[in-house]
C-alpha cells in the first residue's frame, strides 16, 4: 500500500493530505482506508506524529525569527541554506519511514 503526506508549513494554504492507493480502487468498499481497525490506529498514530512534526516546525521557526533580527545579508543567506539542507535530510529522512513517501504539495 503506499501512502501520500503533504505537509504544510502552519502560516501556509498547503492541505495535508493522507491517502492511499486503495482509495483509487473501484472494487469491494472494504478496501476503503479507515475500514478496519488496523488502519484506523495506523493512520491515528501517523496524524499525532504529524501534529509533533508541526509543532518542531513552528519552534524552528520561531528560533530562526529570533536568529535573523538584526542580521547581514551573508548570514541571512547561509541561514537560508541550512534551512534547505535541513528541509531535504528531513523529506529524505521521511520518505524512507514506514508511512509513506512525500509527493507534490497540493494547494487550494
Amino acid at each position: 500500500m503506499i501512502w501520500v503526506l503533504l505537509i504544510s508549513p502552519p502560516e501556509s494554504d498547503i492541505r495535508v493530505v493522507v491517502t492511499s492507493r486503495s482509495l483509487f480502487d473501484y472494487g469491494s468498499r472494504d478496501n476503503a482506508v479507515g475500514n478496519s481497525p488496523e488502519m484506523h490506529q495506523e493512520l491515528t498514530e501517523n496524524i499525532r506524529s504529524l501534529s509533533r512534526v508541526r509543532q518542531k516546525l513552528v519552534e524552528g521557526d520561531r528560533e530562526l525569527a529570533k536568529m535573523t533580527q538584526g542580521s547581514s545579508l551573508e548570514e541571512d543567506q547561509e541561514t537560508r541554506q541550512k534551512i534547505i539542507e535541513g528541509s531535504r535530510k528531513a523529506y529524505r529522512e521521511f520518505g524512507r519511514s514506514e508511512i509513506g513517501f512525500v509527493s507534490h504539495i497540493d494547494r487550494k
